[in-house]
């Protein structure tokens, strides 16, 4: 301590504990995952409620165009109904007294009874003939005589009123009678009336999936109330904010919903979609657990790794300053002292003293090796840059199903479990691996995706026998895979992957020989002038895209002789293809030997 308080007098600095840094760090760094878990946990959460927000308005304006054009056919319908029968007519211009009337009533009664399951979305169709105050009606069941028993009544009424003109006939609306609220829709043809009617009920009938997520779906007019009669009649929902943005509301439980609505092209009503956060967010369940995993045990590393140097910095320090203070007192030679203690630091210091020639004669020696060790770095930089560009892809699409409805909880277990299976391969250090486990991976890839796609990718293999315990370095055919599926893989269109391998013959030796194929777009003329600097001695030059074939590529270039060799090209009629040429000896591919 003498010489450390010698120093400081002659250059005086500040002092600090080297503990109280180290326990400094913890603190921060515990800090730091709070608040970043905090961060993602809230913006995973935010983009969630945008997915869904997006889903469900994606799916109100599939519905609103699918029923309105089904509506739309049946108003054509309803007005050419004297096209297709004059029993209207005839009804309409004669009384109950004339021969045939009750024929020309139970021919409409077949024709109703014959177009009414046409149109699904239509409970009721009724006609109504003014001059001999006939009702006809074909319902689906027996249920809702109140709307039956109140569309006669008001028929008649307004009939011996001669206010018939009054009825709306431009266009649909609703009219509720205690809990039931139904869309209505008259039109006037040749002076009978036309319509038919539908419980709201069974207009939102396709909606019934989102039972599962206890959500609803409510008619809202202009003004944001609900048409219907439920929990949220005293509600004023903002519906015009909600056809561009999701708003959360509350019912009166105090629970939060999301909102999303679209305008109907057939009424002048609104179409809302109400969905509890809560089961929106239950979708994040897994990812904050691994997060939260993640978080505890970076914190235990970190924990762990400042108490282990914490601990054994201490004496080797005090090694140190002996050996300096008894330098700085002129006794050189207790240099040689450090060849007593067990620290690593003091014994590289006397064997640098005495190697020191050693090291100046074998200068050639460690030029060469130094060049064998930046070939080794830029071999492991490269695979490191491919195993965390296949980490993303992987985890974007588990993303996109934790996106959905909580039915996929068992579909992510599955995926995160093929997912880890792939990252132990990816990130593992094996040099070289078999044709067949390269496969395997490719294989579980394969399903990974199909899980994401389903029904989109087709997967096709042809792999000799004779090849299958073949070496190559891992992720060739992996990358390969990945990157078709990542540019090419749309879903509802259909992919096709070929995959095929066996032994080649040529003058330069035995190949084995791998093709790789797609059914995609291709590559570009850009692309592949890129690709084919492999077989130059240049460095392929990399502008952000395609990551993945030029790093194999440059992995390529590195590991195998010059007699090996990979091109790119377009099949005719599918897409890009790649064909792999491996030197190969007797026993077959040694990826040491070869470079």
């Amino acid at each position: 301590m003498a010489f450390i308080t010698k120093r400081s007098l002659l250059n005086p600095r500040k002092i600090y504990s080297i503990r109280s840094r180290l326990l400094a760090f913890i603190a921060c760094i515990l800090v730091f995952l709070s608040l970043t878990t905090l961060y993602i946990s809230a913006y995973f959460t935010q983009q969630l409620r945008k997915s869904t927000y997006h889903n469900t308005q994606n799916t109100l304006a599939l519905y609103n165009a699918q029923l309105s054009m089904n509506l739309e056919n049946f108003e054509i319908f309803l007005y050419d109904i004297n096209q297709y029968t004059s029993d209207l007519s005839s009804i309409n211009t004669h009384s109950p007294r004339t021969v045939g009337y009750y024929q020309h009533i139970l021919n409409l009664k077949r024709l109703l009874d014959y177009t009414r399951p046409s149109f699904k979305e239509i409970d009721a169709i009724f006609l109504y003939a003014p001059l001999s105050d006939t009702y006809i009606q074909s319902q689906k069941d027996s249920r809702h005589s109140d709307i039956t028993g109140y569309l006669k009544e008001t028929l008649r009424s307004l009939n011996q009123a001669r206010q018939l003109d009054t009825l709306n006939t431009a266009s649909w609306f609703t009219h509720t009678i205690e809990d039931h609220t139904y869309m209505i829709r008259i039109v006037n043809t040749n002076g009978s009336f036309i319509g038919s009617w539908s419980e709201l009920s069974s207009l939102t009938a396709s909606f019934d999936a989102i039972s599962g997520l206890n959500g609803q779906v409510l008619y809202l007019q202009e003004d944001g109330r609900p048409i219907e009669k439920t929990s949220w009649e005293d509600t004023v929902f903002d519906v015009k904010q909600s056809l561009d943005h999701y708003k959360i509301c509350k019912n009166k439980a105090g629970e939060s919903y999301l909102l999303s609505s679209a305008a109907l092209d057939y009424c002048d009503y609104y179409l809302a979609m109400l969905i509890p956060l809560s089961a929106i967010d239950s979708n994040m369940q897994p990812v904050y657990s691994i997060i939260m995993l993640i978080a505890v045990l970076l914190i235990v590393f970190a924990v762990f790794i400042t108490t282990t140097i914490s601990h054994f910095v201490s004496a080797p320090l005090r090694s140190i300053e002996q050996t300096a203070l008894a330098v700085h007192n002129g006794n050189y030679s207790s240099q040689f002292l450090a060849e007593s203690t067990n620290c690593l630091e003091l014994n590289q210091i006397n064997v640098s003293f005495n190697k020191l020639l050693t090291e100046i004669e074998a200068l050639k020696l460690h030029v060469y090796e130094e060049k064998m060790a930046k070939t080794e770095f830029e071999l492991r930089s490269l695979k490191t840059q491919i195993a965390p560009h296949f980490l993303i892809n992987c985890m974007q699409g588990i993303f996109s199903l934790v996106e959905r409805k909580t039915e996929n909880y068992e579909l992510i277990q599955k995926m995160v479990h093929v997912l880890s299976n792939h990252l132990r391969y990816a990130l593992s250090s094996h040099s070289s691996v078999s044709l067949k486990e390269e496969l395997a991976y490719v294989d579980n890839y394969i399903e990974l995706n199909k899980m994401r796609f389903p029904g989109c990718l087709i997967y096709k293999k042809d792999i000799r026998e004779d090849v299958e315990e073949i070496t190559i370095f891992p992720m060739l055919v992996l990358t390969l895979t990945e990157n078709s599926i990542k540019h090419n893989l749309i879903m509802g269109e259909s992919l096709t992957i070929s995959i095929s391998a066996f032994l080649q013959k040529t003058e330069d030796g035995h190949f084995l020989h791998i093709i790789h194929i797609d059914s995609g777009s291709g590559f570009s003329q850009d692309l592949l002038e890129s690709l084919s600097s492999i077989n130059s001695a240049g460095t392929i030059q990399k502008n952000g895209h395609h990551i993945g074939l030029l790093n194999i590529c440059s992995l390529f270039r590195l590991i195998y002789p010059k007699n090996a060799r990979i091109s790119f090209s377009n099949e005719p009629d599918m897409g890009a293809r790649i064909d792999i040429d491996i030197p190969i000896s007797s026993d077959g591919t040694d990826l040491a030997s070869l470079r």
